[in-house]
C-alpha cells in the first residue's frame, strides 16, 4: 500500500489488518496520512500496533469504538496531528498523548476521568498556540485570565487577529458567530453539543480573507463572540481568555475598551471640560 494516504472502514468488526508480528514489512512503508475506523469494534489492543504499521499517520479518526484506557505507546505518534475520539463512550483514561497533536475531540465521552481531562487541559499542552480540543464536562482551566458568564464574550485588537486561547462552555447546543466592528460571520468552529467544553486558538478558525476588509487601520477593532440558539437567540456561555505572551503584545490587545479610556483621559485633561464642572 505505498501509495494510498487515506484508509477509511466503517462498522467492521475488529481490527482487520496484520497484527504486529504479521506482515510488517509490507506495510510499514505506508504513506497513509489519514487513518479513518468508525465503529469498527476496536480495543486497547489497537494502539501499540499502529505506530508502527503506520508511522507516517497525521490523522486519527476512531470514533464509536470500546476504548478503555489510552497506553502510554500512543506517545509513538510522532507527526499525529488530529486525534478524534468521540462517541467512545467507555474511554476512562488517556496515559500517552502524542507530542505534536494540535486537535482533539472527545464528544459525548462521559466516562473520562477528572485527572485525564485535567491532564488534556494543562497549560504547557497549551502554551504554544494552535490547539483545538472539545472535551466533556464544564471545565475552564484555571489558567485562564479572563471569565465571564454572559451571552457573549469581548476584545479590542489591532493590526491583525491577536494570539489567544479561547474556551467556552455551553449549555445548550448553539452556532458561534464573530462581530468585528459591526459586521458579523459564523465562526469557523465545531457545533459542540451542551455541557461540553472547547478550547481553541483563534487564529485558527477565524479567515483572514474574510474579515480584512472589516478591519480598521492604525485603529481598535473590537471583536465579540457569540452563540445563537437555533431560533437565533443569544445563550449564556461561560467563557475564558488566555494571551499567548510568547506571540502577542499588550500594546495591541486590550480586554477592556480602550476608547472609554481614552475619553476619561480625554475629559479629565481637556481645560474646556473643566471650566464647565468648575462652573456647575
Amino acid at each position: 500500500m505505498p501509495e494510498l494516504v487515506f484508509f477509511s472502514a466503517y462498522g467492521l468488526d475488529g481490527w482487520l489488518l496484520p497484527k504486529e508480528d504479521e506482515g510488517e514489512g509490507k506495510v510499514n512503508s505506508s504513506n497513509i496520512q489519514r487513518l479513518r475506523l468508525v465503529n469498527c469494534n476496536l480495543s486497547d489492543e489497537f494502539f501499540p500496533i499502529v505506530p508502527k504499521l503506520f508511522a507516517n499517520v497525521q490523522e486519527l479518526h476512531l470514533r464509536n469504538n470500546n476504548f478503555i484506557v489510552i497506553p502510554e505507546c500512543a506517545k509513538e505518534f510522532r507527526v499525529l496531528k488530529k486525534l478524534d475520539l468521540s462517541d467512545c463512550l467507555h474511554l476512562q483514561k488517556i496515559r500517552g498523548i502524542p507530542p505534536n497533536m494540535k486537535e482533539f475531540r472527545a464528544e459525548e465521552c462521559e466516562s473520562l476521568t477528572s485527572s485525564t481531562i485535567s491532564k488534556l487541559l494543562n497549560q504547557e499542552l497549551h502554551e504554544a498556540g494552535n490547539t483545538y480540543f472539545i472535551l466533556p464536562g464544564a471545565t475552564i482551566p484555571e489558567w485562564f485570565d479572563h471569565l465571564s458568564m454572559r451571552t457573549s464574550i469581548s476584545f479590542w485588537f489591532r493590526e491583525k487577529i491577536p494570539a489567544l486561547l479561547l474556551c467556552f462552555v455551553l449549555s445548550e447546543r448553539a452556532d458561534s458567530f464573530i462581530i468585528i466592528n459591526g459586521h458579523k460571520s459564523r465562526f469557523d468552529i465545531h457545533r459542540i453539543e451542551m455541557d461540553h467544553t472547547i478550547l481553541f486558538d483563534l487564529r485558527n478558525t477565524t479567515h483572514g480573507s474574510d474579515l480584512s476588509d472589516v478591519f480598521l487601520e492604525n485603529e481598535w477593532n473590537h471583536a465579540e463572540i457569540l452563540y445563537e440558539d437555533k431560533m437565533g437567540n443569544p445563550i449564556f456561555i461561560q467563557s475564558g481568555i488566555h494571551l499567548l505572551e510568547k506571540e502577542s503584545s499588550m500594546d495591541d490587545i486590550r480586554l477592556i475598551n480602550p476608547c472609554m479610556k481614552r475619553k476619561l483621559d480625554d475629559g479629565l485633561t481637556n481645560p474646556c471640560r473643566k471650566k464647565k464642572i468648575i462652573k456647575w
